[in-house]
């Protein structure tokens, strides 16, 4: 049996997004910047108002999942698991209120998973799970992406082609979403994190607090963009900064030392687990 084509592409509006907030305005502004027209739902009137001053006529805005779901036959899910239920029960009544048709929920909802979404909405709903990062606030985001039951390979391009609008895609099997959630997911806290260390140890050494904190901001900044322009590994990269007998290999051993590696493989386990335990399998 040949397979079904999804009769809807991502440069044909509308396409609903339901929540605005960072991750949900991060994308939203990736889309408005590919002309894509949307139908954005979010319950709070301020943001509303501000998301209207802000992309003008090419959302339309409304204040409850079910009208935007009503207007698309494709809905991103931006809101936080907890509201997932309410907002999926919404979607239910306003597509079965409609002629059938194929359909698709793009889902960024945390831990939620794509039989648990399907579970909710009417049969053979198409879902496509999306675990995005902050990074995708500025355009410079890794999003994993993974296609469910009823998903077909349009509906997976579709995804695509919205969160490459923010950044990086990659398509993953869904067993390895926690994994995706733990390294990248909370990926950006882990370099914030350590840019806050730096400075901080910037002022030890008597630094002032500004210059250290531009010093370490930067040092990141531009170290990620090197990252980002060369084939080298990250290891390869560290040798080239790291001289016989430097200053470099002098703070590395420091690390080798206290076994930092080891400790941080512990902390992103750990994040792994947590990703387990909060995700709604079914």
């Amino acid at each position: 049996m040949s397979e079904p084509t999804a009769r809807y592409e991502v440069q044909q509006p509308p396409m609903g997004l339901i929540g605005a907030g960072n991750m949900g305005e991060a994308l939203l502004r990736g889309l408005t910047r590919e002309r894509m027209r949307l139908v954005v739902a979010e319950q709070d009137a301020a943001t509303r108002a501000a998301l209207a001053k802000r992309y003008g006529h090419q959302l339309t805005l409304v204040a409850k999942a079910g009208e935007a779901a009503h207007a698309a036959p494709v809905v991103i899910l931006a809101v936080k698991p907890q509201d997932a239920p309410k907002v999926l029960q919404a979607i239910r009544k306003a597509w079965e209120s409609q002629p059938k048709g194929h359909r698709l929920i793009i889902s960024i909802a945390a831990g939620l998973s794509t039989a648990y979404i399907e579970a909710q909405v009417p049969g053979k709903t198409a879902v496509v799970r999306v675990m995005p990062n902050l990074a995708a606030k500025v355009g410079k985001a890794v999003s994993a992406v993974v296609g469910g039951r009823w998903a077909v390979d349009a509906d997976v391009r579709i995804a695509k082609r919205c969160f490459a609008a923010v950044g990086e895609v990659v398509e993953v099997p869904e067993k390895a979403m926690d994994a995706v959630t733990a390294v990248s997911g909370s990926g950006p806290a882990y370099v914030f994190a350590l840019v806050a260390a730096l400075a901080e140890a910037g002022v030890m050494v008597g630094l002032t607090k500004a210059v250290a904190e531009r010093l370490a901001r930067q040092t990141a900044v531009g170290a990620a963009a090197l990252l980002s322009r060369t084939s080298d590994s990250a290891g390869m990269l560290v040798k080239q900064v790291a001289s016989k007998g430097g200053t470099t290999e002098a703070a590395l051993k420091v690390l080798a030392k206290k076994k930092w590696q080891a400790v941080f493989i512990e902390a992103v386990k750990a994040a792994h687990q947590r990703a387990k335990e909060l995700s709604w399998q079914s």
